[in-house]
């Protein structure tokens, strides 16, 4: 009985495999860019407040750019949260 039972856990374990290697190459495709070229950047939100504050963009340390009141910031590009 127990030899039966190893030999069915076996083909199920195959089974398994088979399915998730199956179902794996569907999804595996990522677009390389999954995010959009900001490399063009000039000009970002640097209010913490908003919604689409960056603490980075393009090698730039957003944070730093305020306080040295870079040409950077342009807050009229920020996004507030409606409560």
């Amino acid at each position: 009985m127990k030899m039966k039972e190893i030999i069915r856990m076996k083909k199920l374990l195959l089974l398994s495999f088979a399915f998730i290697s199956c179902e794996k190459d569907e999804f595996i495709e990522i677009p390389l860019k999954s995010k959009p070229d900001v490399s063009v950047i000039e000009k970002f939100c640097c209010d913490w407040d908003a919604v689409n504050f960056e603490p980075y963009v393009n090698g730039i340390c957003v944070t730093e750019a305020y306080f040295r009141n870079s040409r950077h910031c342009d807050n009229s590009l920020c996004v507030y949260p409606n409560y």
